[in-house]
């Protein structure tokens, strides 16, 4: 787990381990509850209030989680949280540099002079590691899509 503050919101990168339990709504709150505690914990972060949380699913690279925090005055006292869960079924995009990526195991996409990788299907953990690195990952993927030229 790896965490980003970005303009007032969280953002939490989970690998594909961590997102196995979005197939159980059951397991849902316990799931959060751990993992707001975890948050609390690890990164010293004193969370209350009422939030948005947004998790993109992608099933090559597992979730990432925008948790976007919408009021606290109500919840200052009792130091509780509520969130409002959306989540959303996407296709994360690789901003690169270069096309030295296997045109087999990605589809290339053209946006704004940008090239866009997307994931065709199961990659090894060292070529995701090597994509990870050399590129910018983009998860709210939906308008890009749309607007991008595959080549």
């Amino acid at each position: 787990m790896k965490i980003k503050f970005d303009n007032n919101k969280y953002i939490i990168y989970l690998n594909k381990l961590q997102t196995s339990v979005f197939e159980n709504i059951n397991d849902l709150e316990d799931y959060f509850i751990n993992l707001l505690s975890q948050i609390k914990n690890k990164y010293n972060i004193d969370m209350n209030g009422l939030y948005n949380l947004n998790i993109y699913l992608d099933d090559y690279y597992g979730s990432i989680m925008e948790l976007i925090n919408i009021d606290s005055f109500e919840y200052y006292l009792t130091r509780e949280v509520d969130l409002n869960i959306k989540i959303i079924k996407s296709s994360f995009l690789y901003e690169i540099d270069n096309f030295n990526f296997d045109k087999n195991k990605f589809d290339y996409f053209l946006n704004d002079k940008k090239i866009y990788l997307k994931i065709k299907n199961d990659i090894s953990d060292k070529d995701m590691y090597i994509l990870l690195e050399n590129s910018n990952l983009i998860y709210d993927t939906e308008k890009l899509i749309l607007s991008s030229k595959k080549i």
